[in-house]
């Protein structure tokens, strides 16, 4: 079985009286056949298909002047933000008696803190855990919690200038 469309010298003389006036496009809807059908017979006949130009339409100028002020008053927002006074946060809160039990693994047990006081370096004999008594249903300590968890933002990002607005406290 032969795949694509089936050349025969009628449809060969139609291509190339329709070559002068019509698209390739035009050309295959009428014969019925795909438009690369329509591009390689007429490569290969040497048939010169019309090339139908479309007309440019100058873009609008309005658009890019729009895009020009959103970038330039985009900047300025930018100077704005970098102009303000940079805040300064702190910590108010009193640090948390903190006095870990240094357990080993084998020490450890439901209620104790599971958080490790060792660097990377640390030799697996001599690695600790805190140890120190959590809440029930906690695997951390009040104090190594802290450590282990962020608390949530009172931030949020502005979507339009693509900054963090900061919160002051009152």
């Amino acid at each position: 079985m032969k795949a694509g469309f089936d050349w025969s010298k009628v449809s060969d003389h139609s291509l190339a009286q329709m070559a002068a006036e019509f698209t390739a496009a035009q050309i295959a809807s009428k014969l019925g056949c795909s438009r690369n059908a329509v591009i390689g017979r007429c490569a290969r006949r040497g048939i010169s298909l019309s090339s139908y130009i479309v007309p440019r339409v100058e873009p609008i100028q309005r658009a890019a002047n729009r895009r020009a002020a959103a970038r330039q008053s985009y900047a300025a927002k930018r100077g704005k933000l970098a102009a303000a006074e940079p805040i300064e946060i702190v910590d108010t809160r009193p640090p948390l008696p903190y006095d870990p039990h240094n357990v080993t693994i084998m020490d450890l047990r439901d209620g104790l803190c599971r958080w490790p006081l060792w660097s990377k370096a640390t030799p697996y004999s001599e690695k600790r855990y805190c140890g120190s008594e959590t809440a029930p249903g906690k695997v951390f300590c009040d104090h190594c919690s802290t450590l282990a968890y962020e608390p949530r933002r009172t931030d949020s990002l502005d979507r339009k200038t693509r900054s963090f607005i900061f919160k002051r406290a009152a």
